[in-house]
């Protein structure tokens, strides 16, 4: 059991949203908490039966929306992929990670 492609898309809509051209002059400090509790609250909706995929492909696509966002920010001078790695939005701006196991399984990495 996983969140239906419905619930999915909304929450790819309320990101891209949030994270279009208009809010580029906001600092990343004030916009990746309004992605988290965004995110975290869907994922508390969610958090039950087993939804690892649907929480990974919405890991990945909020990921790839602020790593566009900050791109953007930036004025698109430098390679996207490289100047914005994955591991730097969590650990430096902390972008929430929605849980990616479910009760029964080894958590992964």
């Amino acid at each position: 059991m996983e969140p239906q492609p419905k619930s999915q898309q909304k929450l790819r809509d309320a990101l891209r949203e949030k994270l279009n051209r208009r809010p580029q002059w906001r600092a990343a400090a004030e916009v990746v908490p309004e992605v988290n509790r965004l995110r975290k609250g869907w994922g508390g909706y969610f958090h039950y039966g087993h939804r690892t995929r649907g929480f990974d492909r919405m890991n990945q696509y909020a990921a790839m929306r602020v790593q566009r966002w900050r791109w953007r920010k930036r004025g698109c001078t430098q390679a996207l992929w490289g100047t914005n790695p994955r591991a730097e939005l969590t650990a430096r701006h902390g972008l929430y990670r929605l849980p990616t196991w479910a009760a029964g399984q080894r958590a992964r990495a």
